[in-house]
């Protein structure tokens, strides 16, 4: 069992998305034309991490039998606070450019948008020429900022059936922002193995079962006709780019070795 504690100050983090015609025509004078937004890296902020990691393994009495069984496990939480954010810089305010330096889509990406918890279980089994692998692995769930800012409206007809929250734009307007979160889930792969000599032969699937993460919120004709669309991208992009174990489901795989 380790338990830890990272403090970085003015960690290097991506910028809000700056746009203004201000900084747009400045970038056209340094000779950039026709660049409407800009992010940059920047010692933006100061973050603590706190975590703790546990691992075992053993050993099953199986042997000489049924072969050698093994298990192993690791387990791990952990949560990032960001404790100052820096302000935006002077000269990128002269442009016109009201944004935060580090707004809630940038900060939600540096402390949600990967697993505070991952549980992996995995079993060995070997006799002889023979062996197989069988893994679980449980990702914890993440989140991304859906849309930046929404009317009451909109988000009534687009996040139902959804796990949302709702953080304010400004303390003048009544739109919010749209904090979308995707659930745990367990993944899991088997693989079996043959050995002789300099020769090894693995076949194996990965997502056993077929495993996806949740769906981005959806662009609908009921969400399109109130004016919004969903983070979808008309369904471009059903499945959110976070996902910790991707998107593209099951997959199998066969491998060759040969040592010499």
């Amino acid at each position: 069992v380790d338990a830890y504690q990272i403090k970085i100050k003015d960690r290097l983090a991506l910028s809000t998305q700056f746009a203004s015609a201000a900084l747009t025509a400045r970038l056209a004078s340094l000779g950039y034309p026709g660049i409407d937004a800009v992010q940059f890296m920047t010692n933006a902020i100061d973050t603590t991490t706190r975590g703790v990691d546990v691992t075992a393994s053993w050993r099953l009495p199986t042997e000489p039998a049924w072969g050698r069984i093994t298990g192993t496990l690791a387990a791990n939480y952990n949560d990032t606070k960001l404790d100052r954010i820096a302000g935006t810089p002077a000269p990128v305010a002269a442009l016109g450019v009201s944004a935060p330096l580090f707004d809630l889509t940038q900060q939600v990406r540096v402390a949600e948008s990967t697993p505070k918890d991952k549980i992996a279980l995995g079993l060995n089994w070997k006799r002889e020429a023979w062996s197989s692998n069988l893994n679980f692995v449980r990702y914890g769930q993440v989140a991304t900022v859906a849309n930046s800012s929404l009317a009451p409206a909109r988000i009534a007809v687009l996040t139902p059936g959804y796990d949302v929250r709702l953080e304010p734009t400004t303390p003048a307007s009544a739109n919010s922002q749209v904090v979308q979160t995707f659930g745990a889930k367990w993944i899991t792969d088997l693989s079996v193995g043959w050995q002789r000599g300099n020769v090894a032969l693995t076949v194996g699937v990965n997502n056993l079962f077929d495993e996806y993460p949740d769906r981005n919120l959806a662009s609908t004709a009921v969400s399109v006709a109130a004016g919004t669309n969903g983070s979808d991208n008309a369904g471009i992009f059903p499945y959110p780019y976070i996902s910790p174990f991707g998107y593209t489901g099951r997959g199998f795989y066969g491998k060759l070795e040969v040592k010499f």
